[in-house]
């Protein structure tokens, strides 16, 4: 099973993705547990 917390935007016509996952970095705690981060990428057919 897999969870996710973030957003996750897709574009179905252009293939396009961008995932972001912002938590981890307001909270204050500094270290390497839970950073920020960015994914764009485009997917491609079989």
């Amino acid at each position: 099973m897999c969870e996710k917390f973030g957003w996750l935007i897709f574009n179905k016509e252009t293939l396009r993705f961008a995932d972001y996952y912002a938590f981890g970095y307001t909270d204050g705690v500094d270290n390497n547990d839970n950073t920020p981060a960015v994914t764009v990428g485009k997917c491609t057919r079989f």
